[in-house]
């Protein structure tokens, strides 16, 4: 009996979903087509990204990653949120879109209009 590990079980489940959906298989495997996935650098869409990546591997699309860097946090914080996405799309071998905004450029907390 193959036993699958956990991520195994959660990839064919995700594959299984797809499948739900040929036409947009068909399209994403059109070889002029990108599937880009936004990836914060976070334990989610890290795992969001890996399970994309071994589907564009099965099913033959291109995919690449988008990251933001909105600089609301911490300095330090938003660079090795950077720096942990370029590192791993360094090692899939997928093409990385940055966005970097200057610090301030997007409020933390959002202003109440008022009415007079």
């Amino acid at each position: 009996m193959n036993e699958f590990s956990f991520s195994d079980k959660i990839y064919e489940n995700l594959k299984s979903q797809f499948r739900k959906y040929p036409e947009l298989i068909k399209y994403v495997q059109n070889s002029e087509s990108k599937v880009s996935v936004a990836v914060s650098g976070g334990a989610d869409s890290m795992v969001l990204l890996h399970l994309l990546w071994r589907l564009s591997k099965d099913w033959k699309f291109n995919l690449c990653i988008i990251t933001v860097n909105h600089n609301i946090r911490k300095k330090e914080e938003s660079f090795a949120d950077v720096v942990i996405v370029k590192e791993f799309a360094k090692k899939l071998g997928l093409d990385l879109f940055v966005k970097e905004y200057e610090p301030g450029f997007i409020e933390s907390e959002p202003k109440s209009e008022k009415k007079d």
